[in-house]
């Protein structure tokens, strides 16, 4: 179970990174027994 904790917190924090740096965020909600909900916000130019 550990090292599938710090592989979820490696890429967590990997996707954090890529999202600050093209200026959005990422939101989450987390419901006991329901699991987690994670929301990524990024503004895109359009094609």
């Amino acid at each position: 179970m550990r090292a599938a904790s710090a592989a979820r917190d490696s890429g967590l924090t990997i996707c954090k990174r890529l999202v600050t740096m093209m200026g959005g965020g990422i939101d989450m909600a987390s419901e006991g027994g329901h699991g987690t909900r994670f929301t990524v916000r990024v503004s895109l130019p359009e094609a």
